[in-house]
Formats: structure tokens, C-alpha cells, sequence
């Protein structure tokens, strides 16, 4: 250090400075250069200039403007560019800046003793911008997904699309809700970090329709819902690009061996393009939620737009949910039984416990309330209220005298998510004292895409309490052999779509109808069919030697009155 340097002097105005830089958060300061002047002429200093290195995953959008210099001197002649000392500071995982501060020409050297003042100087520089940089990583994360740069996530959308309708602009817009088309088989071709990186260039080429480069601000918005799924608000004048994008648009991937690869991906899509009379941002994100809901049940089109017919249904939608809970308080669903007969002999062998809905005097039938109860999971209380009415009934069967038969209760995904699902079913039954043989559950493909762990677990754990378990609509989804040898399950229920198949002698589907129903016998399977509707299906299953049956053919869904009669 110089030989004239003052030590009393440098601590007062290091306490100046640390003062001056707290209060105004120095890095956003404007006059950030005189806060710190007057140190930089008391330790030599010519110029600072700071370099950010981010660590791991680009934080530029969150830590802002860090590479910097400073001038303490206009005359560049005294600033000394071979001389300088580099200190750096960081959290060690998110980003390190490294300050390098010059001499001024003609001072002596630095020495090993001076590191201390500007090791000093770049920690309250550091630690002054912290709380800056904290309150913009902060606002990032609660604003965007944080697996994408600048890609919004679903809180702050709505908020943007709220803020429209209070300034009455939302009628300006379209809104679309997308999911990549079997974005899954991408990942397992490239690797996760590699598809990743497709996505996001999906969800970027997206904002760069929406954002205005003339005028350097959004005229849209894009956010991420999760996994491959995704929101877009677009002016009504870009409907036909983000359609056409939407519908196949390529992403160029340069593969480890630097050759690149085109990967084309389409989207699954719902699209409202009259939002004006939406009060509410959920209620506008709902609705192309269900057009998307769907898109993708539909074999015709991928995107489907939002009409006053799909208005109806969410206005249906909620009047279900908002009856629901009272209905199931009040006793409204009744069950229903619909036989399972035995072939050989045309007998009675079981039932399947089936719901129907009483409200005001007129009936509900599942297909109309069902899918809505599995969408917000309510469905669980739903199959618990079952559970419960069909055990209350054999009990009442069993005082009365009538010997009951087996009877199947379904249990939905939603169900199989509670931890204590078993426990909750064998106390039903015990709490009726009536054999836990009288009592089946059927679970379905949809509810083993819960995982098969889970499944594994809940369908061993009811075997070994004693208590049947089938497996539902086998046909219908995507169920594995193995899922089917691996697991202890007591009965195959085949759907009806397999056996209209099957129904062309000669063709794949019966030979394939007869070898699942040949593999199931094997490894000790009882199989039986439902939507069995004719005497062509009857003859079928006996030469497919199932030997069970359930359809319309015997008997429609009938109220226990009815069912008592065929016992």
C-alpha cells in the first residue's frame, strides 16, 4: 500500500461505504460508481471490473446485471492493465463473480498483506447485492417454471390472464391448452437431459410467436403445467401460426456425436377463441382444459375448440360437483346388481355392485357423473359409500335367510392412493360380520396407472386378508402380461370390445381373444366376460372355455328388490 495511507481515514469510509452500499442494495444503485469512489481512491484502485460465472444451470435471468466495470479514473493512462488483483466470491453452487481490481500506474505493487482491504471490498460488494439478487431469484421461481428459461408456470398465468379481465383486454386473446404427443418414447430415445432440452425449445418457439420483437414486450404469454403439458395466451391475429404450431412443428437436436437429428412433435390441443364473457382466469383455463380432455380421447382431431355444447358440459361439470357431497350425506345413490352366470349350468354365480344416481326424482346414470368424480378425485367417497351399502345388504340378506352370492365392488385410482385402503376395506366387511369371501374387488386398468408397485401391494395385501380381487375391462388400456402373471389376482374380467372383436371367425382378434382367455386358465385365472349381449357370444365363450358370464343377454343392472328374486 501507499506510504501515505491513511488507516484511521480508509475505516471511516469502509463504514461510509458499507452504509451507503446496505441502503441501496448497491448493485441496482444508479450511482452505485460514487458510493464506492471515494474507497477506490484511498486503496489505489483504478477500476473494478466484476465477471459472473454461473455455476451448473444458466442463472443470468435471475442474478441480472453482474459483469460490470468501473472507471474511477476518465483517463485511461492512469489505469494500470498489467497490474491487477482478482478476488473471487460465490455461494459455491449458484454462480461465482470474480472481481478484478486494477492499480493505478506509477503506485507501488500490491502486496500479500494488501489483499485483505479488497477481499474486504468484494465481500460487502457480494453480500450487499444478495438481498438483490435473492428478491429477483425469488420473484423467478414464484413466476416461472424453473426447469426453462423464461417460461412461465401455471400461478403467475393466471394471474396475467386475471389482470386482462380487469382491464376488460381479454377478449383480444385465444387461449389453448396443449400436451406433446407421446413426448415419452422422446425421452426414452434421447435421455432425459437431451429431452429436456426438446422441450423447452418447444415451449421457446411457442414464445417467440407470442413475444413482440418491435416493441420488446409479450403480446402473449407461455407456461409450463408440468411434465409435457402447457398453456399458450396468443392475440386472435396469430391464431393460424400457433395452430400450425401446435399441430407439427420440428426441433433440431445436435446429438453427442455432433450430427444433428429433427424431432417433430405435435400437440394434443384444447382452444377457446372467445373469451370475453370469462369473469374468472380458472374458469377460462378450464375451459380449454376440457376441449384438451377431449382432443385426446378423440380419434378425429387433436385440437378441438370450445363451443357453447363443451360450455354446457362444464356448466353440467359443476352442478355434479356442487351436488355431490349432500348426495352422498342424503343416501341419493342406490345401488344396482347386475349378474354373473355360470355357464355350465346357467346359475347365479356372483354380481357386480353397480350405482345409480337419484336426484329431485329423476335418475343420473354413471357415464354422466363418474368421469367428473374421477377427474377431481372425489370418486374415493364415492366407492367407499358402495363398499359400505353392498356390506350393510348381504348382512341384511344373511338375517333374513337368503344365502347371497359373491358380489364385486369397484375401486377406483383414486382409492388406491390412500395408504390404509385395506385396512379401511376388511373393517367394512368385518364390521358387518359377514364372510370376506362374499366380497370382490375390482380394480381397473385406469386404476392401476398408479404404479404397479402400489398395485402390487394393495392387491397381495387383500389376497392375503382373504378377499377376491379382478381385475376390470382387461382390453381397454395398456395392462402388461406380466402385470397380469406377477400379481396374485383371482379373476380376468375381459371387456366387451375384445369379444365384438373376436366375433369375426378366423381373424387376429379371436385368436387373440382365445389365447388371453387360454393364458388365464393356465396360470389359474377364473375368466369372465361382460357385454355379453347374444347367443353367438355364448357360444363363443364356451368354445373359448370361459365358462362366466355378465351382460345384457341375462339381465341389465337391476335394484336389489329385483336381485332378490334370481338368489
Amino acid at each position: 500500500m501507499r506510504a501515505d495511507f491513511n488507516y484511521a481515514e480508509y475505516a471511516k469510509t469502509l463504514n461510509e461505504f458499507i452504509i451507503n452500499a446496505k441502503k441501496n442494495r448497491f448493485i441496482e444503485d444508479e450511482n452505485r460508481q460514487a458510493i464506492i469512489e471515494p474507497l477506490c481512491r484511498l486503496l489505489g484502485i483504478s477500476r473494478i471490473r466484476m465477471k459472473k460465472t454461473p455455476i451448473g444451470n444458466d442463472y443470468s435471468q435471475i442474478h441480472g446485471e453482474l459483469d460490470a466495470e468501473y472507471y474511477l479514473y476518465p483517463d485511461s493512462e492512469k489505469i494500470d492493465e498489467k497490474r491487477f488483483l482478482v478476488i473471487s466470491e460465490g455461494n459455491g453452487n449458484v454462480v461465482q463473480i470474480d472481481y478484478y481490481f486494477y492499480q493505478l500506474k506509477d503506485d507501488p505493487d500490491w502486496t500479500q498483506e494488501d489483499e485483505v482491504y479488497f477481499s474486504a471490498v468484494s465481500k460487502i460488494i457480494f453480500l450487499c447485492s444478495s438481498s438483490f439478487l435473492l428478491q429477483n431469484y425469488v420473484g423467478y421461481i414464484t413466476s416461472h417454471d424453473t426447469r426453462f428459461k423464461d417460461i412461465l408456470n401455471n400461478a403467475f398465468f393466471n394471474s396475467i390472464i386475471q389482470h386482462l379481465i380487469s382491464e376488460n383486454q381479454l377478449s383480444q386473446f385465444c387461449l389453448a391448452s396443449f400436451n406433446i404427443h407421446n413426448f415419452s418414447s422422446v425421452n426414452r430415445k434421447y435421455g432425459q437431459e437431451k429431452g429436456t432440452y426438446i422441450l423447452e425449445s418447444y415451449f421457446m418457439g411457442l414464445r417467440e410467436i407470442v413475444y413482440d420483437k418491435h416493441n420488446d414486450q409479450e403480446k402473449g404469454a407461455v407456461a409450463s403445467s408440468g411434465s409435457d403439458n402447457g398453456l399458450v395466451l396468443f392475440h386472435k391475429n396469430d391464431r393460424p401460426q400457433i395452430i400450425k404450431y401446435l399441430s407439427g412443428t420440428d426441433i433440431t437436436l445436435r446429438l453427442n456425436d455432433g450430427t444433428t437429428d429433427t424431432v417433430t412433435l405435435s400437440s394434443h390441443s384444447g382452444v377457446n377463441q372467445n373469451l370475453q364473457d370469462f369473469t374468472s382466469s380458472y374458469d377460462a383455463i378450464d375451459s380449454v382444459v376440457l376441449a384438451l380432455n377431449i382432443a385426446r380421447r378423440s380419434n378425429a382431431s387433436r385440437i378441438v375448440f370450445y363451443d357453447d355444447a363443451l360450455n354446457k358440459s362444464i356448466d353440467n361439470q359443476k352442478q355434479i360437483e356442487s351436488w355431490f357431497m349432500d348426495a352422498i350425506k342424503n343416501e341419493e345413490f342406490e345401488v344396482y346388481y347386475q349378474p354373473k352366470v355360470d355357464l355350465h349350468d346357467y346359475k347365479l354365480k356372483g354380481a357386480e355392485a353397480l350405482v345409480r344416481w337419484f336426484h329431485d326424482g329423476q335418475i343420473i346414470y354413471p357415464d354422466q357423473f363418474i368421469p367428473i368424480l374421477e377427474r377431481n378425485f372425489r370418486i374415493k367417497y364415492l366407492d367407499l359409500y358402495m363398499l359400505n351399502h353392498v356390506c350393510e345388504q348381504i348382512s341384511e340378506w344373511i338375517a333374513e335367510g337368503i344365502e347371497p352370492v359373491q358380489i364385486s365392488v369397484n375401486l377406483s385410482r383414486a382409492s388406491l392412493g390412500l395408504q390404509n385402503i385395506v385396512t379401511v376395506i376388511t373393517s367394512t366387511i368385518d364390521e358387518y360380520q359377514i364372510p370376506r369371501s362374499l366380497i370382490q374387488i375390482e380394480l381397473t386398468e385406469s386404476a392401476s396407472g398408479a404404479s404397479n408397485e402400489e398395485l402390487s401391494r394393495i392387491v397381495t395385501e387383500l389376497s392375503e386378508e382373504g378377499i377376491s380381487t379382478a381385475m376390470d375391462d382387461f382390453g381397454t388400456g395398456y395392462s402388461s402380461l406380466s402385470m397380469i402373471k406377477e400379481l396374485p389376482w383371482d379373476v380376468l374380467k375381459i371387456d366387451k370390445s375384445l369379444l365384438e372383436g373376436a366375433q369375426n371367425s378366423g381373424s387376429n382378434d379371436e385368436r387373440m381373444f382365445k389365447s388371453i382367455i387360454s393364458m388365464a386358465n393356465d396360470i389359474g385365472l377364473e375368466c369372465i366376460v361382460e357385454g355379453v349381449e347374444t347367443r353367438d357370444d355364448i357360444r363363443l365363450l364356451k368354445e373359448s372355455n370361459c365358462w362366466l358370464a355378465q351382460g345384457y343377454y341375462f339381465s341389465k343392472p337391476v335394484p336389489k328388490d329385483e336381485f332378490i328374486k334370481m338368489m
